[in-house]
């Protein structure tokens, strides 16, 4: 925030700018000017939102830059500085707007308290604005306003409108990832640093981006801007999620709920391009072909995997008809998920006849079989079934060793070369690929203890050789060994050996 001193008396701006202090008000930058004329060209060039103005001065009394200021250099609060207690100049500048008529000499610790106030109001009112104006681009984004008040939020300044020629307009989703998503827009929500796109609003569950296109460059160079934008995005997610995004062509400002509505449509070709993805309208076409992909799924090949415990068999197929409906390009949830249906019911059928506990096994699953079967990515949809099936298939017989032999073999072999670093389950799962609820159960099937049980017993025993050494320390021992609370380590220790620590090394030697 700007606040500018106008005063003809160099001791007093000098004072005053030297006097306060001003970040700790809230404001960034003080700029001064010794007469009404030079404030007059500093508030067209540096638009301040605090003037703080004697009443008399050459060339242009503040009365008069108040007046100009505010109507159209962007001016929001307004102090005047006067050796003249007169009712009518009070009157006057009350009339123009000014915030408070302050006599001189000026009271340091006044004027501070007034310019504190005058910044906390400002906040607060283009907070307010902010909302507002989020409020009117729904609106229009919705039909509801003519397109044409755009360019009146977006573009007036003064009494002038300067539209650039031509936008173009970005939608950004949240991935429904499975495995790896977050909830809502809270990270990633306004602007991003670098980039030349300007945030718009959250609408219709996406975020609203928008990015100017005045010059030939710009017409080419667009899409590299809103892929910037993504990567940008993503980058703010931490690993923790991710977003895809649909770019509609070029149009007019008054465009704008047309090209939000082409934004809109390529981004529905994420389905069958992939989370994570940077969709353009001029490049994605719709596919009008009416998909029912459970209709051709081969029940009697599924079945006979199903049958014999062929699981590797099973992903294939469904890995075959998966990548089918991305060739096909298609872009309807309900074909994913009505196939994803159709492959359960399949193998419940099979269960049934060969009198399966199925009750029993989704019970002893529950966070796998209990999650949300909506996914943003034919991708998701197929390792969230392959895992369902996986699962599924243990209740028809003891697979223990043969089913998961390479995801728990991968996943051991990482805890034996890393016990010293911070591994979660999250972590770990990732790094095999697959999600948190999958592989803990699987872990448990196959370990016979769960995940943060094996950690643990990986670990004491890695300290217990470390403990045989001589002139060890324990508590760098536990520390080397990922144990970062010391008390954690011989609660830990004893549980498992029997014994603590410091008995252990003694009784070795």
């Amino acid at each position: 925030m700007k606040v500018l001193i106008a005063d003809d008396e160099m001791h007093i701006r000098n004072g005053l700018r030297t006097g306060i202090d001003w970040e700790s008000l809230g404001i960034d930058m003080v700029l001064t000017a010794e007469d009404g004329r030079e404030a007059h060209l500093v508030c067209q060039r540096e638009r301040p939102e605090i003037i703080i103005t004697d009443i008399r001065m050459p060339g242009m009394d503040g009365l008069e830059l108040t007046g100009q200021a505010g109507r159209s250099l962007g001016a929001k609060k307004v102090i005047i500085l006067s050796g003249y207690s007169e009712f009518e100049y009070a009157k006057k500048a009350i009339g123009l707007g000014v915030v408070d008529y302050l006599l001189k000499p000026v009271n340091i610790r006044e004027l501070s308290e007034l310019v504190e106030k005058c910044a906390a109001d400002i906040r607060e009112e283009e907070r307010r604005e902010g909302l507002t104006r989020q409020e009117k681009i729904r609106d229009i984004l919705d039909k509801k306003l003519p397109a044409e008040e755009i360019r009146n939020i977006l573009y007036r300044k003064g009494g002038e409108i300067l539209c650039p020629p031509e936008i173009a307009v970005g939608a950004v989703s949240l991935d429904k990832s499975y495995g790896r998503y977050i909830q809502g827009y809270e990270k990633v929500r306004g602007d991003v640093p670098g980039s030349r796109t300007v945030y718009l609003a959250e609408a219709d569950e996406v975020l609203v981006y928008m990015a100017e296109i005045r010059t030939r460059e710009e017409r080419s160079g667009y899409y590299a801007e809103f892929a910037g934008l993504l990567n940008a995005v993503n980058r703010k997610l931490a690993g923790m999620g991710s977003c895809s995004m649909g770019v509609s062509g070029r149009g007019a400002v008054t465009d704008i709920p047309q090209l939000f509505e082409q934004a809109k449509k390529a981004l529905a070709h994420r389905m069958y391009l992939g989370d994570g993805s940077c969709i353009y309208f001029d490049m994605a076409r719709l596919n009008q072909e009416k998909m029912y992909p459970f209709l051709q799924f081969d029940r009697r090949r599924a079945r006979e995997s199903v049958e014999m415990l062929r699981i590797d068999q099973l992903r294939e197929l469904i890995s075959v008809h998966f990548d089918e409906m991305k060739r096909m390009k298609c872009t309807d949830v309900k074909a994913a998920q009505e196939l994803c249906v159709t492959i359960k019911n399949v193998v419940f059928d099979v269960m049934r006849e060969k009198g399966v506990d199925i009750a029993g096994i989704l019970d002893s699953n529950q966070e796998l079989f209990q999650s949300q079967m909506e996914y943003t990515s034919l991708d998701g949809y197929e390792a969230w079934i392959c895992d369902y099936c996986d699962l599924l298939l243990r209740g028809l017989k003891d697979l223990r060793g043969k089913c998961y032999s390479a995801v728990i073999s991968k996943a051991v072999d990482y805890m034996n070369q890393h016990y010293g670093e911070d591994i979660t389950l999250k972590s770990l799962a990732e790094k095999v690929n697959k999600s948190a609820s999958y592989f803990s159960c699987i872990f448990k099937k196959e370990m016979g203890v769960n995940f943060n049980e094996y950690l643990n017993q990986v670990r004491i025993k890695n300290a217990m050789e470390m403990l045989r050494l001589p002139d060890v320390v324990i508590y760098e021992v536990a520390e080397k060994t990922g144990f970062h609370d010391y008390k954690y380590f011989t609660k830990v220790f004893r549980k498992l050996c029997g014994c603590s620590p410091t008995e252990y090394i003694n009784h070795k030697k």
